[in-house]
């Protein structure tokens, strides 16, 4: 598998963050900003439970499991970490509860779709780097993707 094609499904990966958002909104249509809010941290406990049997606590399904989702979709510095889904679902909750509805909104699908951009383009075009293996045309098509999405929800 080649770099372009590793970093391509790796990226696509987060993808997945896009049900997080949409299911958000769609309990938030339907019930309450609370509501809605329980619902992503009944999510994170979930994916903290499933963390720590991935991370720490070995079995033959869980050693399997990891080893296949380790070799595609981790970095060898990751396999040992908790992964960024995580992350991601603590920054919908903080964004969500602090700022308004499109603001939030706005700052997570900028998340989603600059990094997808400036990873794919960056490992595709490649060029001089910039600062920590960061390319100046994954910078810049992250910075167009982010204007794009900014524009259209904003």
């Amino acid at each position: 598998m080649s770099t372009l094609q590793k970093e391509l499904a790796r990226k696509l990966v987060h993808l997945f963050q896009l049900p997080i958002i949409f299911g958000y909104t769609l309990i938030l249509s339907y019930f309450s900003q609370r509501t809605a809010l329980l619902s992503l941290t009944g999510l994170l406990l979930l994916l903290l439970e499933a963390e720590y049997f991935r991370v720490d606590y070995t079995t033959d399904i869980g050693n399997r499991f990891t080893k296949f989702f380790s070799n595609i979709f981790l970095r060898r510095h990751e396999k040992d970490r908790v992964v960024s889904a995580v992350f991601f679902v603590i920054s919908a909750i903080i964004s969500f509860s602090v700022f308004d509805y499109p603001i939030a909104l706005c700052a997570l699908l900028l998340s989603t779709f600059g990094d997808l951009a400036a990873a794919i383009f960056g490992t595709a075009i490649g060029g001089p780097k910039i600062f920590r293996n960061k390319t100046i045309a994954g910078s810049t098509a992250g910075l167009i993707v982010n204007f794009g999405v900014a524009f259209y929800i904003l």
